[in-house]
C-alpha cells in the first residue's frame, strides 16, 4: 500500500478513535485501534495512540507494552520514546523518564510537548535552571504555544526572576484567552479543561503580581478567576479577603455572598459578611447573617448575645422573644440574656401603650 493511502487510512482510524474517547467511550476507542493494527501491523503510530489511551486511563503496564511494540517496529521512533518517558514519569522513575525524553529529543523530531514534560520533571526535582533551559527550547520549538510560554514563566518564578515570569505568563494568558475551543464531540470536556487552564494561569499570574506589588493586576487576575466556571474556594476567598483587608466593603460583600451561595453552610463566610455590614452601617442585613450563625452554633453564647442585642436595637422583638422564651429559648438562666428579654417586653408594652393613646 502506498504511503499516502496508509496515512489517509491511519488518520481516519485516529479521528474515529479520538471521537469515541472524547465522547466517553474508551472501550470503543481501544477496539478501533486494535482493529486498525490488524490492517496496519507495521505502523508504530497506532501502537503509540493506543498506548496514549491506556496512559489516560491509568493503565501504565498496558501503555508501556504498546510503546515498547512501537519501538520494536522502529527503535528510533520519537513518539514511542516520548511515550516510554511518560510511563516512567507517571511511575515516579524520573531518571529513566529523563533518559527517554533526551533520546526522543536526539531524534530531531521532538515537539514542544517533549520539552514541556521534561521541564516539568526538572520543576518537580527543583532543578529550576535546567527547567528554564528546557522550556526555552520548547518555546523555540513551538513558536508561541501558550503552555510553553506559561512553563517558562513558571521556571522564572521559581528562581524569583519575577519580571521575566510576568512577561511570559502574561503572554501565555493573553494567547490562551484568544484560543477557541473546538466544537463537536467532547466539546463540554474540552471547554472545562480550557476554563481550568485559564484559571490556573490567572492564579499564577496573580501570585507573580503579588511578588511585584502590582495590586491592580492582582485584583484583575483574581476577578478573572472568579468569572470562570471553576470551583476553587481558596482562590476566590483570597480575593474577598483582599477587599476586606483594604476596607473595600461593597466588593468584599459581593464576593463573600457569591462564595456563600456556593458554600451555603460556611459560618466563616457569614461572620465575614456580618463584619462587612457593620462597617457599611447596614444592620438589617447584618442581622440576617447573625441569625444564621446562631442557628448553626447555638452553643456560641457570645454570638447569641450579639444577635439579640442587635435584634433589640432594630426593634425586632419577634426575634428576641423567639430565641429567649419558651421551650426553644436559649440560655434561660443567663442574667444578661434575661435582661435583654425583659427590656424587649418593656419596649413592647411601651409601644402598645403609645398606640392605645393614639
Amino acid at each position: 500500500m502506498a504511503n499516502e493511502e496508509l496515512e489517509k487510512n491511519y488518520q481516519a482510524y485516529k479521528e474515529e478513535a479520538e471521537a469515541a474517547f472524547d465522547s466517553g467511550n474508551a472501550e470503543l476507542a481501544i477496539s478501533i485501534y486494535e482493529n486498525a493494527m490488524v490492517f496496519f501491523p507495521e505502523d508504530p503510530h497506532l501502537r503509540v495512540d493506543l498506548g496514549n489511551i491506556f496512559l489516560k486511563l491509568g493503565c501504565m503496564d498496558k501503555a508501556e507494552s504498546c510503546y515498547t511494540e512501537s519501538l520494536n517496529l522502529d527503535s528510533g521512533f520519537c513518539r514511542g520514546l516520548h511515550g516510554m518517558a511518560m510511563v516512567f514519569s507517571n511511575k515516579g522513575l524520573y531518571k529513566e523518564a529523563i533518559d527517554y525524553y533526551y533520546m526522543a529529543i536526539d531524534t530531531g523530531e521532538a515537539t514542544y510537548g517533549t520539552f514541556n514534560n521534561l521541564g516539568n520533571i526538572y520543576i518537580e526535582l527543583k532543578e529550576f535552571e535546567k527547567a528554564e533551559i528546557v522550556f526555552k527550547k520548547g518555546l523555540e520549538c513551538s513558536g508561541s504555544e501558550s503552555t510553553a510560554l506559561y512553563n517558562l514563566g513558571r521556571a522564572y518564578a521559581h528562581q524569583k526572576k519575577y519580571e521575566q515570569a510576568l512577561k511570559y505568563t502574561e503572554s501565555s494568558v493573553n494567547l490562551l484567552e484568544r484560543q477557541k475551543v473546538r466544537g463537536g464531540a467532547g466539546f463540554l470536556m474540552r471547554e472545562k479543561i480550557h476554563q481550568e487552564n485559564l484559571f490556573m494561569q490567572y492564579r499564577s499570574l496573580a501570585k507573580i503580581c503579588m511578588e511585584l506589588g502590582l495590586q491592580d493586576k492582582i485584583d484583575e487576575c483574581f476577578e478573572k478567576c472568579r468569572s470562570l466556571n471553576v470551583d476553587n474556594y481558596s482562590t476566590i476567598h483570597r480575593l474577598a479577603y483582599s477587599y476586606f483587608e483594604r476596607g473595600i466593603w461593597e466588593k468584599a460583600v459581593e464576593v463573600y455572598k457569591e462564595l456563600s451561595a456556593r458554600y451555603p453552610d460556611s459560618d466563616d463566610l457569614w461572620r465575614a459578611l456580618v463584619q462587612c455590614y457593620i462597617e457599611l452601617g447596614r444592620p438589617e442585613e447584618q442581622l440576617v447573617y447573625m441569625e444564621k450563625i446562631v442557628q448553626k452554633n447555638p452553643e456560641d453564647i457570645e454570638s447569641f448575645v450579639f444577635f439579640i442585642q442587635d435584634a433589640l436595637a432594630l426593634k425586632r422583638f419577634d426575634l428576641v422573644l423567639q430565641y429567649t422564651e419558651g421551650v426553644n429559648g436559649l440560655y434561660p438562666d443567663n442574667q444578661a440574656i434575661r435582661e435583654i428579654r425583659d427590656k424587649a417586653h418593656r419596649q413592647i408594652l411601651k409601644l402598645n401603650e403609645s398606640k392605645g393613646e393614639n
